[in-house]
Parts: C-alpha cells; structure tokens; sequence
C-alpha cells in the first residue's frame, strides 16, 4: 500500500509538471521503482532451508537516452531480505540476506502501437550482501557475512507513455550469481517483478518578443526574387519527433523561425501546418497524433513568435502522405514530419 501511495503522488506531481507549459525533449531521464523479488527457488539448498518468498524492493535510477532506441542507465537497487534458517535448526542459526547495490546498464526500447513499447535491459550490479542473526549481527566473519561483488542482470518489460515525458513500464529482472559470502554458501539467485515510473526532462519554450532586426533575415526567397501574391511557398521543418511524441526539437525552432520571419516582412501572408505520422498504430489515433503535432507548432509561431493565431490553419493528415513507404525505423523517422506552406494574400481582395 505504501509503495502505491508514493508512485501515485510521483505520477500526479509528474503529469502536473509536464503539462506547465510548451517543451522540447532533453536525453536526460530519471525514475523511481519498486517490486516483488523472489529468492524462493535458489533459496532451498542443502544447508538452509526455504527462504521468504515476499521480499520486497526498489530502486531510483538515472538515465541518458543515446537516440530514440538506446539509453545509458545508472541506479541504486535494494533487492530487499531473504530469511534463512540453518538445518542444523540451533537457536541461532536463522536470520537474514539483506542485498543492495550500484547498477549500470544499457536499455533499448522498441515502439509498438500508439503510446506503447517494448524495452530491454543488460547490465552489471555491484552489489553488498549482509548476512545477519536473528538479532541483527553479523553471522559468522565479516569475510562470510559481509560480502562484496558484481553480477549480471537481465530485463525485459512492456512500457506505456502517460505523456511524452512520462513513461510507466512493468519489467522482470533476473539477477545472477548472488553471492552473499566468499565461500558461496549462500549462493542465490533472484527474480524481481516490478513498476518504473520515469520522467524525461524538457525545456520550457519561453516566449520572445517580436524583433524586428530579426525579421529582417527573411528567407532566400525574398532575397533572389519578389514574393508572389498567391503563390505557395513551402518551408520543410526539420521536427524529428519521436515516436507517439509531440514535442518539438530544438533544431527545429530555425525551421519556424524562417517561417515567421518570412511571415513578419509579408504580414499579409497565411501559413498552413500540415502534420504527418508514421505508419504505426490505427489510422484514427495517427490522425489525431499528427493533429496535434501540427498544433504544436502553430502554438510555437504564436507563443514564441507573435504570429497572430488568425494567419495560421493547422491540420493532420496522419500517414495518408507518406513520404517513404513501408515500417521500416528510416520510413517511420522521415513521415513523422512537418511542413509549412505560406501563401501571400493580395492586400486589394
């Protein structure tokens, strides 16, 4: 009960926090989890007994996401106690296993449907196990009681994007060769089912102030010819978003910018948003995805470049125009796109 009061007060802050205001996604993530392990199975050897199979754990965790597939993870993991107790059955000879450690791995996630993954995990745990009595103090030596080393991990899960900043996963760990003492008596290994809740940082679009010196560097169009009246004039906006997101890079904002300067010195001029999305998940929720792609960037001309809300149409067209065919990772990456057509409006109509 207690751990699904903080990762529901976790999740509420997040979703309260993502949602302020405009973002543009940053590699950097950080999350908190928390699960069942199970020492149960390696736990029935032949000089202990059954261990407690309800052992429960967590973990906080830091992250750096290479590209839209890859990430470097770093954590701080509590596998929680497995109680033991000697066959020999002497008053003494029953305690606890207490591991906890530092973990470093790699996590690859792959889209699926709409605002659905599936991820991945490989990595090393460094990792301290006391061995305890029934009061607390170590058993045995410090050399068999209190004992450290590395293991290998694996992981694999299904995550679900709450917002583009926020992700909840279900994962299983198995954890290898735990070690709780140097002369391997205790020697375990652990399954872990578990919840990751994550939240990947973003910068706040701050609004800017029309400059006019600004909209002096218009777009070579202006340079090499006068502008026709009614003439579309397309602008290519290098978005690049990730998969089921709405969040715009910041390589884009050039893109937009070239947009409104061009806008601002023909301030007669209208501009249409066309969003697309790639060919993953149903047709109905792409449309709406590239809906709102579109928006954001009509809210980006008019929060951050003054651009009157009246001179721009936004309008998804989902993966009805692709530009290339097919579901492959390059054909999904260049569909979710956007561009921008401005058509200057004969001032005497």
């Amino acid at each position: 009960m207690k751990t699904k009061i903080i990762l529901s007060t976790l999740l509420t802050f997040m979703i309260s926090f993502s949602t302020f205001a405009q973002t543009e996604l940053t590699p950097w993530y950080i999350g908190v989890g928390a699960g069942i392990n199970d020492y149960k199975s390696q736990c029935d050897k032949n000089i202990i007994s059954p261990c407690d199979d309800t052992s429960y754990g967590w973990e906080l965790f830091t992250g750096y996401q290479l590209n839209q597939y890859i990430g470097i993870e770093l954590g701080y993991r509590d596998l929680g106690k497995a109680y033991w107790t000697d066959n020999n059955g002497e008053v003494n000879d029953y305690g606890k296993i207490n591991t906890k450690g530092v973990t470093l791995g790699v996590v690859a996630q792959y889209p699926l449907a709409e605002r659905w993954n599936i991820n991945t995990e490989v990595g090393a745990m460094g990792y301290n196990s006391k061995i305890t009595n029934k009061w607390g103090n170590i058993y045995g030596d410090m050399n068999t009681g209190n004992h450290t080393d590395v293991t290998p991990y694996l992981g694999a899960g299904i995550g679900f994007n709450i917002t583009d900043t926020i992700m909840l996963s279900a994962i299983y760990r198995h954890y290898q060769d735990l070690n709780a003492a140097s002369n391997s008596r205790y020697d375990l290994e652990n399954n872990y089912w578990g919840l990751k809740l994550s939240y990947r940082f973003s910068n706040q679009v701050k609004k800017q102030p029309a400059n006019t010196a600004a909209a002096a560097k218009v777009d070579k169009i202006t340079e090499e010819k006068l502008p026709l009246v009614d003439t579309p004039y397309k602008f290519d906006i290098n978005a690049k978003f990730e998969h089921d997101s709405t969040v715009i890079n910041e390589i884009a904002y050039q893109d937009i910018k070239r947009v409104a300067d061009f806008m601002n010195v023909h301030p007669n001029s209208k501009v249409t948003i066309s969003g697309h999305a790639s060919h993953v998940g149903s047709a109905k929720y792409n449309l709406t995805l590239s809906t709102r792609r579109a928006e954001a960037v009509e809210a980006l001309l008019v929060l951050k470049f003054d651009i009157d809300p009246a001179r721009i149409t936004s309008i998804g067209y989902g993966f009805s125009q692709p530009l290339i065919q097919g579901h492959s990772s390059i054909a999904n990456e260049a569909n979710r796109r956007i561009e921008a057509e401005v058509i200057i409006i004969d001032p005497t109509q």
